[in-house]
């Protein structure tokens, strides 16, 4: 007769296992895009092992995608840098929005290089 009982809550709580724990997602709200928790989170992996081959949020990326966006921000950089080198070697900037901007002067070309990139890599970060 024990064994019933414990069959019939397996069921119920919903045991995998042996683990007792609830399977059923006991948050009221779920996890905002930006939050306190965006840049300064403290959870960098599931504290399961079982837990962690299924899709999960953390609070904070992986050293490993902070330096994969440091690197494409780098080449953004250096594609800038060389486009302004090139420029200046007698080459032509096919883009009309781009050249646009280095015809306002090397500092707008840079700001608006900056503003496409940056909010773009912030977005990868989240």
């Amino acid at each position: 007769m024990r064994a019933e009982t414990v069959l019939e809550r397996q069921e119920v709580v919903g045991f995998q296992g042996g683990c007792r724990r609830e399977l059923k997602d006991r948050r009221r709200k779920p996890t905002p895009l930006f939050s306190r928790y965006t840049f300064k989170g403290e959870r960098r992996r599931l504290r399961r092992r079982e837990d962690r081959g299924r899709g999960y949020y953390v609070d904070r990326p992986r050293k490993e995608m902070v330096l994969i966006i440091a690197a494409i921000g780098l080449l953004c950089l250096l594609d800038a840098v060389l486009t302004l080198y090139h420029i200046g070697n007698g080459a032509v900037e096919l883009n009309p929005v781009v050249n646009h901007y280095l015809a306002m002067g090397n500092g707008y070309f840079f700001l608006f290089k900056g503003l496409i990139t940056i909010p773009a890599l912030l977005v990868l970060l989240l």
